[in-house]
């Protein structure tokens, strides 16, 4: 079969992954850690870091290529596609978006880009991850400043719109094109952020905040120095944002906060069809769709 405009690429494992995805599979307790749409005629575009821009687009010979021993690529088809026109037309405005040269407007607490754009950056991990620890434990809200942190963080995601994540710039493609994924189900795709500092932020503030992500990826991750550096531009947004005590701006989009495991929980989803590398380093092409064991079960021996 082939992929067809509008199809979600999700990949699951990633041998020798960087340590973005190897964070996002942890803490969504998914397989998947990146995202792509598909746009017919063999092609797929998605979010990277990139030199000029980060919206790259990738013929099947590519994509081929990014499939070593190990991964698997689901394809899920969405209930309702979107025109093939409209998805070129969204995927080029959001490639415009995302050039290094894009316009920037300076906010109260730093220059962010003047339109939505389509940046992948590592950093936006820690906001993602302290907003699902307040989805899931709401009782946590009626701490002291913990609601203020929540809007801090809330505001921090969307002043940071040009750092999306892979899932959010699909999302974002099929919002433009008109064929958005239904959410998924609250709290079926979370992190586990249990002990989370909430009741302690009056006398420790938000530094602690970015402090306790760090200390928590760090026991299992190897961060490199950029990974820090956009982790630390994340948290100084946060930081004077809860400082400022800046109201929520509206409309917020839901795609900043969308990991590749909430794509793969959509109602709205099917899965169709499964990618992977043979033993003898064949690529098998879009075939049945392959059962993914449970999040934390390793592969079996009969996986590719």
């Amino acid at each position: 079969m082939e992929a067809e405009p509008g199809d979600i690429v999700l990949v699951a494992r990633l041998k020798g992954a960087a340590w973005v995805s190897k964070a996002i599979q942890r803490y969504t307790g998914s397989w998947y850690s990146h995202a792509l749409v598909a746009l017919g005629d063999g092609r797929y575009a998605h979010a990277i870091p990139a030199p000029g821009g980060s919206v790259v687009v990738l013929d099947e010979a590519q994509l081929s290529r990014l499939i070593t021993s190990g991964p698997v690529y689901d394809l899920f088809r969405p209930a309702a596609p979107p025109d093939p026109g409209r998805l070129e037309a969204a995927v080029a405005e959001l490639h415009a978006r995302a050039r290094a040269d894009a316009p920037k407007r300076e906010s109260p607490c730093g220059f962010i880009s003047a339109l939505p754009a389509a940046v992948f950056s590592d950093g936006n991990l820690v906001a993602l991850g302290a907003l699902k620890f307040f989805e899931n434990h709401p009782n946590a809200l009626r701490l002291p400043y913990a609601r203020r942190l929540r809007n801090a963080l809330l505001v921090a995601a969307e002043d940071g719109e040009g750092r999306l994540l892979c899932s959010g710039f699909v999302h974002r493609v099929l919002d433009l094109a008109g064929a958005r994924p239904a959410a998924p189900p609250p709290g079926a795709a979370f992190l586990d952020l249990t002990d989370f500092p909430t009741d302690e932020l009056p006398m420790l503030g938000p530094p602690a905040v970015y402090e306790w992500l760090r200390r928590k990826l760090w026991e299992t991750l190897d961060f490199d120095p950029l990974a820090l550096r956009t982790c630390e531009e994340v948290a100084h947004v946060v930081a004077c944002h809860f400082g400022r005590q800046t109201p929520v701006p509206e409309p917020l989009h839901r795609a900043n906060f969308t990991t590749p495991g909430d794509l793969g929980l959509s109602p709205s989803l099917r899965k169709v069809a499964s990618r992977f590398r043979l033993p003898n380093l064949a690529d098998t092409g879009w075939s049945d769709p392959l059962a993914l064991p449970p999040i934390g079960e390793p592969f079996g021996a009969e996986m590719p």
